[in-house]
């Protein structure tokens, strides 16, 4: 089994269970590394969006631009792994045909199937049929109930530019409104790029206090924004 896990400032490349030097045990806690790398990372999958449009002939001709981007495990049903993302990844300008595909830590990959989006929230739902296979290599994320308090620490994964599992760390630096969603969106130090959009932003205790989204930029310094978890919890309660 493989894993890698790329922590911006630094760079690891992560293999096994045995990942890093006493420099860094003074940045990021040790046990949290070892839990996020060996248990937190498998709710985060890369997903792969192929818009089409149908011949004459009702045969799919794919667009030559996929879209990447990234999605978290928040429920396993008896049939299903549901996973969250956004809106604009699922369905990127608008179009409402496309193939999906998602792969796991370990490089798995199973076809998936649009379920349930929102322009407000800018959120969707994905699924895949449940598999022992796909069983063993995935996990429910844990979800907050509350919003994460203003300095908070909170690390980003997912998977920016088509590279799978990357961990960035930072704090939360406040709530804020923005133009496209009629919420506050929360505002961290922890960096994000394209791809990690729908991509997982974890608490100190490895909950999820909100979805990635947004690079948003205030007073000349640009910072990531994410879908709280109070707005994602009421977006699930939508979802039929």
């Amino acid at each position: 089994m493989k894993k890698i896990l790329i922590l911006v400032s630094f760079l690891f490349i992560l293999s096994g269970c045995d990942f890093f030097n006493e420099a860094f045990s003074n940045t990021v806690p040790m046990a949290s590394i070892n839990e996020i790398s060996q248990n937190i990372i498998k709710s985060n999958l890369e997903i792969t969006v192929k818009p089409y449009t149908l011949n004459h002939e009702e045969q799919k001709v794919y667009d030559d631009n996929y879209v990447s981007g990234s999605a978290v495990v928040y429920d396993i049903t008896a049939e299903d792994i549901l996973m969250i993302t956004n809106r604009h990844v699922a369905l990127p300008g608008g179009v409402s045909t496309c193939d999906y595909s998602v792969q796991t830590v370990n490089g798995t990959e199973a076809d998936a199937r649009y379920v349930f989006s929102s322009d407000l929230y800018d959120l969707a739902v994905i699924a895949i049929t449940k598999t022992e296979e796909l069983l063993a290599e995935v996990e429910e994320i844990t979800m907050a109930v509350e919003n994460e308090i203003m300095g908070g620490v909170v690390y980003a994964i997912g998977s920016p530019y088509g590279m799978n599992n990357i961990l960035t760390v930072g704090k939360v630096y406040k709530y804020s409104n923005i133009d496209e969603v009629d919420f506050q969106i929360v505002l961290h130090t922890a960096p994000i790029n394209t791809g990690n959009s729908g991509g997982m932003l974890i608490n100190k205790d490895y909950q999820l206090v909100g979805v990635n989204t947004w690079s948003v930029t205030v007073n000349g310094t640009t910072y990531s924004g994410a879908t709280p978890i109070v707005e994602v919890n009421a977006f699930l309660e939508l979802v039929p």
